[in-house]
């Protein structure tokens, strides 16, 4: 079974972010990035796993859980690359949604 806590690191890494909002800097980060966010998921893959133990979930997988922290800057005024949240969606069985949200 998957991790049931998220790293002082991935908290930290966020925190970076918010900081640090632009693409050089997230370049520069990537591994990183990739490496604290397999931890979110584990976490999110858990949180799934006990979630199932009382309702029927409807979401695949942990992973799929979860929003992409990319933000589309085409149109925007402001060019900031990531949200500052990271969050998860669950589907219910019967259609309601359980989010979880980490705000940074």
């Amino acid at each position: 079974m998957a991790t049931s806590t998220i790293p002082t690191t991935a908290f930290a890494f966020l925190k970076s972010i918010k900081k640090n909002n632009n693409r050089e800097w997230f370049a520069k980060h990537k591994e990183t990035y990739i490496k604290e966010q397999s931890h979110i998921h584990d976490f999110a893959e858990a949180l799934l796993f006990e979630l199932n133990k009382h309702d029927i979930i409807e979401t695949p997988s942990g992973k799929k859980a979860c929003y992409r922290i990319y933000r589309d800057v085409r149109f925007s005024k402001e060019k900031y690359l990531t949200v500052l949240i990271s969050a998860a969606a669950f589907v219910v069985l019967l259609s309601f949604v359980v989010v979880v949200c980490i705000f940074i």
